[in-house]
């Protein structure tokens, strides 16, 4: 699969950041069997691309620029859902009778793997630190488990009342791959 960033997807050119969402959906989905192109609707996917709120309209303080690589993802996988443009889901077949059980879990997979690709080596600069940029060196993991955990709960998910849930779960997820940027715990 090729890269693909935030910038890419949240960007001007709504026709590259679909083509980038097809081709690592078609690459996932091929993976399991699924013949090109078989498995997305491409006008749910391309007004789902339409969706993304355009830079100056992401709701997160500050809009794009200012929001956090965790809200960037959070409200990308959120609206994948939301929109769901896969017309297939992987059976028991191909991944086990837990995950296989979802209807969503091609989005859950997809979305899943998209945000673990634009959260590793995202930059975030923390507030009241010394202004420097802070990567996300090690990417995201987690277990079969807690996959199936987050497939379930990804069920009917909606941006204005998930998104800032599931931007504290992918948050807290890259803070536990990369302690080293995480704020100082207070509380």
């Amino acid at each position: 699969m090729s890269d693909i960033s935030f910038e890419q997807l949240y960007g001007d050119d709504k026709n590259h950041a679909l083509s980038l969402v097809l081709f690592w959906a078609n690459d996932f989905l091929y993976g399991f069997g699924i013949p090109e192109n078989a498995g997305v609707d491409v006008l749910k996917a391309q007004q789902m691309i339409e969706d993304l709120p355009l830079k100056a309209k992401f709701p997160a303080y500050g809009g794009f620029e200012q929001a956090s690589p965790f809200k960037k993802a959070a409200y990308f996988y959120v609206l994948l859902h939301t929109t769901n443009p896969f017309v297939t889901s992987l059976s028991k077949e191909h991944v086990g009778d837990e995950i296989g059980k979802f209807k969503h879990n091609v989005a859950s997979l997809v979305g899943f793997s998209i945000v673990k690709n634009c959260l590793h080596r995202a930059t975030l600069k923390k507030k009241g630190g010394d202004g420097k940029a802070s990567a996300l060196v090690n990417p995201i993991a987690v277990s079969k488990h807690f996959m199936i955990d987050l497939i379930e709960a990804s069920d009917g998910i909606r941006p204005e009342t998930n998104f800032r849930s599931f931007a504290l779960l992918f948050e807290a997820l890259a803070y536990e791959a990369n302690p080293g940027v995480c704020y100082a715990k207070k509380f």
